[in-house]
């Protein structure tokens, strides 16, 4: 009974203690993203591409309208505050964010990919850990293509929310994501998703353009 008591609070105070990690590390981003990010006003864009209004039926008009504003942005929709980011974590090299989820972190890189795993951005331990860009990679994002990891967590939180992808309709209302960078803004435009093995090619890095890299892209269709 003594054993069992013991193993039960053990266990408790582990579950406690990760928790605890939860709540620290979503604190933590929110205070970053008030702190650093700033939203960025942007001129009227073109109309809606009609693959996504068609998604919508006449009385989500204005859902449609708003999500196809955000789809054919050519700016960013925020700026960075770069400099007091990196005072805080010196690893960050750009910032993530898809609109209308939970993506909406800093991106790191290390030069292993084990220390991230286990780590927020700013080097406090935790299980939240971060995004995080490939060790292999380059830090200024000019290979062909670029793997960034994150947890899948049970609270929803980092890459959690790449499962909801896999509906047709929540795809076509999320269709791009913004990577920022000191030096330059990405949109990501989405054009597949799926569940692949820890082994997969899908890893291989790219550094140029090439039937390679093109069969890759293929194979991702």
């Amino acid at each position: 009974m003594a054993l069992l008591l013991a193993v039960f609070v053990f266990s408790a105070a582990t579950v406690l203690s990760v928790q605890k990690q939860y709540r620290e590390s979503e604190k933590l981003y929110n205070e970053s993203t008030e702190q650093f990010v700033k939203p960025v006003s942007i001129p009227p864009s073109s109309p809606a591409p009609a693959r996504i209004k068609d998604t919508f039926n006449a009385e989500d008009d204005s859902k449609a309208a708003a999500m196809a504003e955000e789809a054919s942005r050519e700016y960013a929709p925020f700026s960075v505050d770069f400099d007091g980011l990196k005072q805080r974590g010196p690893d960050v090299i750009g910032w993530l964010y898809c609109p209308d989820t939970v993506i909406d972190y800093p991106v790191v890189k290390a030069t292993n990919n084990d220390y991230y795993l286990t780590h927020s951005y700013d080097g406090t331990y935790s299980a939240s850990a971060s995004i995080f860009v490939e060790e292999k990679n380059s830090s200024d994002f000019e290979d062909a293509n670029t793997i960034i990891y994150g947890h899948h967590m049970r609270s929803g939180a980092m890459f959690a929310g790449l499962e909801a992808w896999s509906d047709q309709m929540y795809y076509e209302s999320h269709p791009v994501m913004w990577l920022v960078t000191p030096e330059q803004d990405y949109k990501v435009v989405l054009f597949s998703g799926y569940t692949t093995s820890a082994y997969s090619d899908v890893y291989t890095i790219y550094r140029g353009n090439g039937p390679q890299l093109n069969e890759y892209v293929d194979g991702a269709l």
